[in-house]
């Protein structure tokens, strides 16, 4: 293995590590911590807006989405990690927690100012695990050709 390879496993062991370990961590705060976390809509705050996708509503929504996280994070990271794309699927991986969790709370804020007409609140790991669901396809594709 190349050692570019090893290192973009680590990174991708460390994020796989650290991630679920950020969300219990946050889960354990006191509820006027998570509160705080939480992204808004009539408060647009980039900070909310990426941390809230640490912040879990309750016992089985923070589960679901770290057992979500990890079965399609590894099974897609295996598929990538048998045809070599270690270091796209890391690009791919950094770029998914970096910008989806702005790119989904920008826009809930406007649909739920513009259209829906009213303040809703926003919290969860779901916008990354549907990133990595939609890595899935292309995934899959590669590794069928």
């Amino acid at each position: 293995m190349k050692r570019n390879d090893e290192i973009s496993e680590s990174i991708i062991l460390g994020l796989f590590i650290s991630i679920p370990a950020l969300c219990v961590l946050i889960f354990l705060l006191p509820t006027g911590i998570q509160e705080s976390l939480k992204a808004r809509t009539d408060t647009w705050n980039l900070v909310t807006f990426f941390m809230s996708t640490f912040v879990h509503a309750n016992f089985n929504h923070l589960l679901g989405n770290l057992i979500s996280f990890i079965s399609f994070g590894v099974f897609i990271y295996m598929i990538n990690r048998i045809l070599n794309r270690r270091k796209r699927f890391l690009i791919s991986l950094l770029l998914i927690i970096a910008l989806l969790p702005f790119i989904y709370n920008i826009s809930f804020a406007l649909i739920a100012n513009f259209i829906i007409k009213r303040s809703l609140v926003s919290c969860g790991l779901s916008t990354v695990v549907a990133g990595l669901v939609g890595l899935t396809v292309p995934s899959l594709c590669i590794f069928v050709r």
